[in-house]
């Protein structure tokens, strides 16, 4: 299973551990997403390209953009 669930349509990112039905992630178009394991990536959307973290999925989480992980609050 992929680490991230990146909808490309609402530009929000999906921490697939964590997501909920208050994701709403059964609504996301196939053609709009991509699945991903690089925080890489997922630090360049968010840092860069006007992603967001999803609420539900990163509610106890928090990017941290000196690390290439993320950790607990």
């Amino acid at each position: 299973m992929s680490k991230y669930f990146i909808d490309h349509s609402k530009l929000i990112v999906h921490r697939t551990a964590f997501i909920t039905d208050g994701c709403n992630h059964h609504k996301i178009l196939h053609k709009q997403l991509e699945e991903s394991n690089s925080d890489e990536q997922v630090l360049q959307l968010i840092s860069h390209d006007d992603y967001q973290q999803c609420p539900q999925c990163f509610e106890y989480f928090s990017l941290e953009k000196g690390k290439h992980d993320f950790v607990r609050y």
